[in-house]
C-alpha cells in the first residue's frame, strides 16, 4: 500500500516530484473537492497520474501536483521558487489564472485566462490538459446545471491547447464533446458515432470541434451535423484500441 502523500508510482518518482507531493498534500490539506467533499489532494494526484502516462520530465509531475497551490491556497510563486526551482514555478505560474473579479463577467474572466494559458509551454499545455480530463469526466453527472457552461469554456480553451501533448488533447477534446453533445440534446449519443469519435481519439489528426452554429443546430433539431457523422472516416473492420482508450 502506498504511504500519504506519496505518488502511486514511488519506487520510479524522482525525489522532486516526491518532495512536490507532500507539499501540495501539506497545502491543500485543509481544502476538500466540490461534488464529493474527498480529500482536495485527489485531484492534483490524478492529474500526476494523467501527466505520468505520456511522456514527461519530473519537473512536470512536480508542478501537476503543485499545479493549483498558488491559485487555490495563497503559497506565492516566489515560495515554488525557492523550494522546486525555476522550472516548476515557471510551469506552475503558466497554469495559475491570470484574471480577477474586477476584471469583468465570468466570459471576460475566461478569455483572458484563455489567452495567458495560449502563451503557455507545450509542458504546461500538457499539465492543463490533464487538469482539464480529470475535472471533465463526471461533472455532466454530477452538476448538469453548471457543467453546461462548463464545459463549453473547456471547449474553447482546447483550441489554446493544441501544442500539449496529443494523446492527451484527443482524450479531453473526447470527454468534452461527448458530455457537451449528450447533455445539450438529452440523448444517447449513436453507436457508429461513439466509434466515430473513439477513432478520432487514437488518431489526433482526425479530431475535430463542433462550431457553436452546428452544437445550436443539433441541441435545437436533434439531427445530428453531417460533419460529426463523417468524424474519422473510420476504417472498416476497426475496433477501439482498449490500451489507449483506457481511463
Amino acid at each position: 500500500m502506498n504511504q500519504p502523500n506519496q505518488p502511486k508510482d514511488k519506487d520510479d518518482a524522482s525525489e522532486l516530484e516526491t518532495r512536490a507531493a507532500r507539499a501540495a498534500a501539506h497545502w491543500h490539506a485543509d481544502q476538500k473537492r466540490k461534488y464529493d467533499a474527498g480529500p482536495y489532494i485527489t485531484h492534483p494526484e490524478a492529474v500526476a497520474a494523467i501527466v505520468r502516462s505520456v511522456p514527461h520530465t519530473p519537473e512536470m509531475l512536480a508542478a501537476a501536483w503543485l499545479h493549483d497551490v498558488a491559485e487555490d491556497t495563497g503559497v506565492p510563486l516566489e515560495r515554488i521558487r525557492d523550494e522546486f526551482g525555476a522550472e516548476v514555478a515557471m510551469l506552475v505560474e503558466a497554469l495559475t489564472k491570470v484574471s480577477r473579479p474586477e476584471d469583468g463577467d465570468r466570459a471576460t474572466r475566461k478569455a483572458l485566462d484563455r489567452e495567458h494559458t495560449r502563451r503557455a509551454c507545450p509542458a504546461a499545455k500538457t499539465i492543463k490538459l490533464a487538469d482539464v480530463i480529470d475535472n471533465c469526466e463526471t461533472i455532466a453527472e454530477r452538476d448538469p446545471d453548471f457543467a453546461r457552461g462548463y464545459l463549453e469554456e473547456k471547449r474553447m480553451l482546447l483550441d489554446a491547447l493544441r501544442e500539449g501533448d496529443a494523446t492527451l488533447w484527443a482524450r479531453a477534446h473526447r470527454i468534452v464533446t461527448e458530455a457537451s453533445l449528450v447533455l445539450r440534446g438529452a440523448l444517447p449519443v449513436p453507436p457508429e458515432i461513439a466509434r466515430a469519435m473513439a477513432y478520432a481519439a487514437e488518431h489526433p489528426e482526425k479530431a475535430m470541434t463542433l462550431t457553436p452554429a452546428e452544437m445550436q443546430q443539433w441541441q435545437a433539431s436533434g439531427e445530428w451535423p453531417e460533419r460529426l457523422e463523417s468524424l474519422g472516416n473510420v476504417p472498416e473492420g476497426w475496433e477501439p484500441s482498449r490500451e489507449k482508450n483506457k481511463p
